[in-house]
């Protein structure tokens, strides 16, 4: 905690910044992972990607539209996800005109 703390006082202005291109670069040297691994770390994701975008939809009255997958074709075939906050439920439908797994068929498609 305390050293922590210190690392906060040192890097005031850039301490999250260092922790997360850290965290990036530590998840792009890990070694190769087993399908199920891959799918569970996407599971994870996408509830911290939620939370967060929830968070900020109550705190700050922020709204999103998300589309996440998995870009080996073969392989994360079964990794789509798509969130919606309150103010953005019927985004895809109204402005695109399509609905949830059609999205992410297009999006998967893209990518």
């Amino acid at each position: 905690q305390e050293c922590y703390e210190c690392f906060q006082n040192a890097y005031h202005d850039t301490w999250q910044e260092i922790l997360e291109t850290f965290d990036e670069a530590q998840t792009s040297s890990r070694p190769a992972v087993t399908v199920g691994q891959h799918s569970q770390e996407f599971g994870r994701l996408t509830k911290k990607v939620t939370s967060l975008l929830d968070s900020a939809t109550t705190k700050h009255g922020f709204e999103a539209a998300l589309i996440m997958c998995g870009k080996v074709v073969n392989q994360d075939a079964s990794l789509g996800y798509i969130h919606t906050t309150p103010g953005a439920e019927e985004f895809w439908a109204e402005r695109c005109r399509a609905n949830d797994d059609t999205m992410i068929g297009h999006f998967r498609s893209h990518v």
